[in-house]
């Protein structure tokens, strides 16, 4: 069971009826609001990362070693 709430002066007050007994314990997590739903720079770079893992690669297995010859023709 989940419930929502909001933090008041220090205390988590449910949204609506709470059904749970007085001293029950519960566990609190944040939810991200409206304005931090927008990815951190460094979410988005990995966003990137994977969808450029994805594509298809048609360099050949040895450009790291032979890029002079490939870029510019030279041997």
């Amino acid at each position: 069971m989940e419930i929502e709430g909001t933090i008041q002066n220090g205390v988590a007050v449910p949204d609506g009826e709470c059904s749970l007994p007085e001293g029950t314990k519960v566990r609190i997590s944040p939810v991200r609001s409206r304005e931090s739903d927008v990815p951190s720079v460094g979410e988005r770079m990995r966003q990137f990362a994977e969808y450029c893992e994805q594509q298809p690669c048609d360099l050949p297995e040895d450009f790291a070693i032979n890029h002079d010859h490939y870029v510019r023709g030279t041997f």
